[in-house]
């Protein structure tokens, strides 16, 4: 039955499968953006499924660093001073 199932699947579109496997949408993302002096920064609060959503998209063309909220702290007042 799931062979069959899977048969089934694997002719429609990408697009199909995808929305069979997993019918819900992942939101999108809400950026901030901070500009000054000519810099821009991005903050934003996301899932898991957002972060690997943007990882997937952004990856080829991103470095993706995670911190502490100590380190974003220090960041902050570096950015802000």
């Amino acid at each position: 039955m799931a062979i069959q199932y899977a048969l089934e699947l694997g002719r429609g579109t990408n697009a199909q499968l995808r929305k069979s496997i997993r019918p819900e949408h992942t939101p999108p993302i809400e950026f901030y953006i901070f500009q000054d002096n000519g810099k821009s920064y991005l903050v934003a609060e996301i899932t898991y499924d957002q972060n690997e959503m943007l990882k997937r998209i952004a990856g080829k063309h991103s470095e993706f660093v995670y911190i502490n909220k100590e380190d974003l702290k220090h960041i902050i007042s570096q950015i802000i001073a």
